[in-house]
């Protein structure tokens, strides 16, 4: 059986610490950490049916994107 340490129970993926009561505080850290893991785009895509079209559209999108950022970082040398 797992040893489980007591202040580790439940502590799985994404976490934030709540510091001196401020609820405001950890839930835009949380939003934060959501957005920078891409965890609400997946959600968001998830919620209804993508056809086979917008899939590739939105694959297209993302390659250009990075392609993009690519280029300006050459471009910058």
């Amino acid at each position: 059986m797992k040893h489980i340490e007591p202040n580790n129970i439940g502590k799985s993926g994404l976490t934030v610490i709540v510091r001196n009561n401020d609820i405001d505080g950890a839930i835009k850290a949380l939003k934060k950490r959501l957005t920078q893991e891409g965890v609400l785009r997946d959600i968001k895509r998830k919620e209804a049916f993508e056809t086979g079209t917008e899939a590739r559209r939105r694959r297209e999108a993302e390659a250009r994107k990075r392609w993009l950022k690519k280029k300006a970082l050459l471009d910058k040398f």
